[in-house]
């Protein structure tokens, strides 16, 4: 398994409800029906900074999906949501698994 991990701030408008509404229609009209995805996940740490974890089947489908994230339908949407300056993102690769 692969994940991207994606640290970021909300837009100063933009509230919590908005983003998991955005988040959800990204998963309803593009995410889902993608083969490579297994899983998203949106977490917060104790300064309200937000990590999406994207699960996919491999790295090389991570690579050809960023590609293909300019085409999903509501793409500006989504960007609206983030402050553009506080995005990172971070691939990492499961070594070993203990439990659920």
């Amino acid at each position: 398994m692969y994940k991207d991990v994606i640290n970021y701030k909300l837009a100063e408008w933009v509230t919590q409800e908005y983003l998991f509404k955005v988040a959800k229609e990204v998963y309803d009209t593009w995410m889902s029906t993608q083969q490579w995805f297994v899983s998203r996940e949106i977490h917060t740490d104790e300064d309200g900074e937000y990590f999406d974890i994207v699960t996919r089947d491999s790295k090389a489908s991570a690579d050809t999906s960023n590609e293909d994230m300019a085409n999903v339908p509501n793409a500006d949407q989504r960007f609206a949501c983030y402050e553009m300056t506080s995005i990172n993102s971070k691939g990492i690769t499961m070594q070993a698994s203990f439990g659920m």
